[in-house]
């Protein structure tokens, strides 16, 4: 199950915008070392992935000469992106490093017909609103800060599981969180079902979901998208 930090933007297209010009201009620009591909196109949506290779050198033994030689390898980065022009929303899925140089080949690609801007998530909004929310169950928080002794503060992670009423803990302790894990469960039987996931978010901003995009129903990612908005 792999870990994925999500970005939000806001997604705001011109009244000229056209889908398909843009994708067209996408894949033209395609070459091998930076490409996108397209899972998903509609007149409103669109879903597909970035792929970007980057050199780096790095250092081995040569067992032939005895020596320590320099070689260059390549690591290839990607961010999967999912744009909704109905809803005005952007979302990315992956490494952080290459998401710049996406989002200005977009804004390119429209022709400078859509305005991007990345969501700073509020966390204390976005915990009542999870609090609030009857599809999510909270399971962990870190918690900075806690008097333990007279002028001894600690550090330490709960887990609320057990906790009889874990929200009125929640609350309680909101101002002195810096993460906080819970699930989402689009009908709430069972966090074991395969509709769940489970994601943690932190005081940083942060958003990170432990399950891969394409096992994550559209029903939670409206759940996702309510928690930030």
């Amino acid at each position: 199950m792999a870990a994925q930090r999500i970005t939000f933007c806001r997604f705001i297209p011109d009244k000229s915008f056209n889908i398909n010009k843009t994708i067209e201009y996408l894949q033209a620009k395609s070459t091998v070392e930076s490409h996108y591909t397209f899972s998903e196109q509609e007149d409103t949506f669109v879903k597909g992935c970035y792929y970007q290779d980057q050199p780096y050198t790095t250092q081995r033994f040569n067992v032939d000469s005895g020596e320590i030689e320099s070689i260059t390898l390549t690591h290839q980065y990607s961010v999967i992106f999912e744009f909704n022009t109905m809803d005005k929303t952007l979302m990315l899925w992956g490494n952080r490093k290459i998401v710049p140089r996406l989002l200005t080949e977009i804004d390119i690609a429209s022709n400078n017909k859509v305005a991007i801007e990345e969501v700073s998530i509020n966390f204390n909004r976005a915990i009542t609103r999870i609090v609030k929310s009857g599809n999510i169950s909270i399971s962990k928080l870190k918690i900075t800060n806690v008097p333990i002794e007279k002028g001894i503060l600690a550090t330490c992670s709960v887990n609320v599981v057990g906790i009889e009423s874990p929200y009125t803990f929640v609350t309680k302790y909101v101002d002195r969180i810096t993460q906080l894990t819970f699930t989402v469960n689009n009908d709430f039987k069972d966090e074991k079902e395969s509709s769940s996931i489970n994601a943690t978010l932190y005081s940083t901003g942060s958003f990170v979901v432990h399950k891969d995009r394409e096992n994550i129903s559209d029903e939670i990612i409206e759940i996702l998208k309510s928690i930030v908005a």
